[in-house]
């Protein structure tokens, strides 16, 4: 019989999977799903923590912006148009606003979980921007068709009250 037949070879350690480095790299990797899981469970629940606004940003802006937002998840485009501010409602038609995020809004689903991210004056964006008087919240958003994207509000002061004057999406 020749050397070796009817007997299994030995099997040989492999670089880097045997004892302590096995070991490091089974907690490196533990490690590293735990900080994804973390991050991704502040960002994508509803339930995470509080949102603290930057010191001047007022809670009825942030309530303004929510209940807008809500609108659009209603499909209630041309009541979102109406409650707009006036440059918002100036630089596009109530028609062309209904259209465009009737299809936007398709191509995403329905929104499953917002939440503000940041929230500024709107000068350290726009430097001409009227002091105190507009600001731009952004928001963490989670749609059916689309896991993670960024929802960006301008509002500002007009009649008393907060108005959107500027949204995007990406």
């Amino acid at each position: 019989m020749p050397s070796g037949a009817g007997h299994a070879a030995a099997p040989r350690p492999v670089a880097g999977t045997s004892g302590r480095g096995l070991i490091l790299r089974a907690a490196g990797a533990c490690a590293t799903a735990l900080s994804v899981a973390l991050l991704l469970s502040f960002f994508l629940t509803p339930d995470g923590p509080a949102y603290a606004a930057r010191p001047g940003v007022p809670a009825d802006a942030l309530d303004a912006a929510m209940d807008w937002l809500v609108l659009l998840d209603a499909g209630k485009y041309a009541e979102s148009w109406t409650l707009a501010g006036r440059d918002f409602r100036q630089g596009l038609g109530k028609a062309e606003w209904t259209r465009r995020m009737a299809a936007a809004r398709s191509e995403l689903g329905a929104n499953t979980s917002r939440k503000p991210i940041d929230a500024r004056d709107a000068r350290e964006t726009d430097p001409a921007g009227a002091a105190g008087k507009c600001l731009v919240i952004l928001f963490g958003s989670v749609y059916e068709k689309v896991p993670y994207t960024t929802e960006t509000l301008t509002l500002c002061r007009e009649d008393g009250r907060w108005r959107v004057a500027g949204y995007f999406i990406r």
